[in-house]
Parts: structure tokens; sequence; C-alpha cells
């Protein structure tokens, strides 16, 4: 049985490594958009 404080850190631990993931993404995403819009202009 896991202590429900690791628990709670571990679960806060994954959050926000997946926010950084969903983050890095849509930095990602931005970057390609404007590569896009570079190109129709």
């Amino acid at each position: 049985m896991v202590d429900s404080r690791e628990k709670q850190e571990w679960r806060l631990e994954k959050e926000c490594g997946n926010l950084e993931t969903i983050r890095r993404g849509s930095d990602a995403f931005k970057s390609k958009i404007g590569a896009i819009k570079l190109k129709s202009e």
C-alpha cells in the first residue's frame, strides 16, 4: 500500500510531466503553423 502523500506527489509529478509534454507539443505545433503561414504568404 502506497502512502497517500507519496501517491499525491507521484500524481503531481506525472501531471507536470504531461503538461511539459503538451507544452512542448504545442510549441512544435505553433512553429509548424508559422512555417505554413510563411509559405502561404
